[in-house]
C-alpha cells in the first residue's frame, strides 16, 4: 500500500512539472489594477492577472508586475522587470490609466507620450524576447461620480489615450484590447478607479479572447 502511495505521488510530481514546463509564461506589466490589491474587498486569486491564468486551465503562468500610481513613463522599471523575467512568451501592457490623471497642462501631446513611452517598451520587449506574443490593453474606464477628487479632464485623457494606444497597435502590428467601458461602473464604488472583484471579471473576460487562441497554440 505504501509503495503504491510513493508511486502514485512521484507520477502526480512528474505530471505537475511537465504541466509547468508546457505552460507558457505570461508577463503581465501594468499599474494598482494589474497589481489587484486595491480595493479592500479584492481577494487573492480574483485580480484580472489571477483570473486569466485560470481561464487557462494550467496553459498559462502568469506572472503579476503591476505597481500602484505606475504611468507609462516607467520605461526603467520595465527594463528592470525585463531582466528579473529575462523568459517569456506572452506580454501584456495595460498602462495610461495613471496618465490621465494630468490635469490637462500637456493637452494633446499627453496622449502621444504615453504612444512613445509604450512603444519604446515594445522595442525592448522584441529585444528580449524576439518570439513573444504582445498584447497592448487600453486604459480602463472610471467611475467620475465615485472619485475622491473631481478630475473633470480624466475621462477626455483616457479616450484620448485609448486611441493613441490603438494607433500604436497597428503600427506594431500588435493585438490591442479595448478597455474603456468593459468595467461596470457600480464596480468602482469604492474610489472611482479600482474595481472590485465583479469588475476584474469583467477585464478577465474582455482579454481573453486575445489570449486563447495563443493559449491553444503548442509551445
Amino acid at each position: 500500500m505504501t509503495q503504491n502511495l510513493m508511486l502514485t505521488l512521484t507520477l502526480l510530481a512528474a505530471s505537475l512539472a511537465h504541466s509547468a514546463d508546457m505552460a507558457k509564461t505570461v508577463l503581465c506589466f501594468g499599474d494598482s489594477i494589474t497589481a489587484g490589491k486595491q480595493p479592500a474587498s479584492l481577494k487573492v486569486g480574483e485580480c484580472w492577472v489571477d483570473r486569466i491564468q485560470t481561464l487557462s486551465k494550467g496553459r498559462f503562468h502568469c506572472i503579476n508586475e503591476g505597481k500602484g500610481g505606475r504611468p507609462a513613463s516607467a520605461v526603467g522599471e520595465f527594463k528592470t522587470a525585463l531582466m528579473r523575467i529575462p523568459a517569456f512568451d506572452v506580454l501584456i501592457l495595460a498602462l495610461g490609466a495613471n496618465d490621465a490623471r494630468d490635469d490637462g497642462k500637456e493637452g494633446e501631446k499627453l496622449p502621444a507620450r504615453v504612444k512613445k513611452n509604450l512603444a519604446e517598451m515594445i522595442a525592448l520587449a522584441r529585444a528580449a524576447q524576439p518570439n513573444a506574443t504582445i498584447v497592448l490593453a487600453g486604459p480602463y474606464n472610471i467611475n467620475a461620480a465615485a472619485l475622491k477628487k473631481d478630475q473633470p479632464q480624466r475621462d477626455a485623457n483616457l479616450r484620448a489615450i485609448a486611441t493613441q494606444v490603438e494607433a500604436l497597435a497597428l503600427e506594431q502590428k500588435i493585438a490591442f484590447v479595448n478597455l474603456l467601458g468593459v468595467v461596470p461602473p457600480e464596480t468602482l464604488l469604492a474610489d472611482g478607479v479600482h474595481p472590485d472583484s465583479a469588475g476584474h471579471e469583467k477585464i478577465a473576460q474582455k482579454l481573453w479572447p486575445a489570449l486563447e487562441p495563443i493559449a491553444s497554440k503548442g509551445k
